[in-house]
């Protein structure tokens, strides 16, 4: 399959590798973080400001947050500084990388923390595949992500990602347990389709979009 950027549906990768720290009890889903809006470039350790899509992280910066909450921003809202402070957690990008090669994603690679603009410049970006996020997505339906506890609180999470880039054309009994991905030239959404007592992997990615995004989005 095609390599492509994930945007931000490299965010669930991130929320697994959470999920085997806490799986080997290096900390725990309530644990509290200091929450930090700076990290090091990739590139030369330089640290850089990553933005946030709400106030709560900015509010909250140099406070303890838990890690449900940083997780629940990072999916359900997107937030680029939420997601650096679970990729953190989670002992940088190098680990989520590790953790996806574990579970069989072949090209599925965290290069940098999100909004590094440096790298991105230098050409140090993540990557992924359609087959690699279906069998993530996959795995996790068949509860084989960490733990069946872990991916139950896993699809809990992912059922409250807001953006409807899919779901806005399904019925409303279909439960989708999602992330969704866009950045310029790209829209992707992936993950779990409930509908009724069954369950379906759904994987869209678009990239190098040449008409309007929304037209794509449609």
């Amino acid at each position: 399959g095609k390599v492509m950027h994930p945007a931000s549906t490299i965010k669930t990768p991130v929320m697994a590798t959470n999920f085997r720290d806490i799986q080997a009890k290096k900390y725990i889903l309530d644990q509290e973080f200091v929450v930090e809006t700076r990290f090091p470039s990739a590139v030369d350790g330089s640290l850089f400001e990553t933005d946030a899509k709400t106030d709560e992280i900015p509010k909250a910066v140099g406070q303890p947050m838990k890690l449900r909450r940083l997780m629940e921003l990072m999916i359900h809202l997107s937030d680029n500084a939420a997601t650096n402070n679970c990729t953190k957690a989670a002992g940088g990008a190098a680990e989520v990388t590790k953790f996806m090669k574990s579970l069989g994603l072949k090209h599925t690679v965290c290069a940098r923390y999100i909004m590094d603009e440096k790298a991105y410049q230098a050409g140090l970006s993540s990557t992924t595949t359609a087959e690699d996020l279906g069998l993530l997505y996959e795995r996790i339906a068949r509860q084989e992500v960490v733990s069946p506890e872990a991916c139950g609180e896993m699809i809990g999470i992912l059922k409250g990602c807001a953006d409807k880039y899919l779901t806005a054309q399904l019925p409303k009994d279909v439960v989708y347990a999602h992330k969704s991905g866009g950045i310029d030239g790209i829209r992707h959404d992936a993950g779990i389709l409930h509908v009724k007592d069954r369950a379906f992997i759904l994987v869209v990615m678009m990239c190098d979009l040449k008409s309007p995004e929304a037209e794509a989005e449609k």
